[in-house]
């Protein structure tokens, strides 16, 4: 039994060591959402907008089957 779960503990470590990407930049440096204009369009405004747009859209429903 010993053996058995030696064997299945190595083939899962390697696997798993196998998975790992090698070509892949690793920055340690805080990313930069605010940096310029399309950034926060992206990811403060639109969210913002599609998200009242829904709660409009989800009201708008109530009161016609209500």
């Amino acid at each position: 039994m010993r053996p058995i779960a030696f064997v299945i503990f190595l083939m899962t470590t390697l696997a798993s060591a196998a998975q790992m990407p090698t070509h892949i930049p690793v920055d340690r440096e805080p990313v930069g959402f605010l940096d310029s204009a399309e950034n926060i369009f992206l990811f403060l405004v639109l969210p913002v907008i599609i998200g009242g747009l829904y709660f409009l859209w989800r009201r708008n429903t109530r009161n016609k089957n209500s």
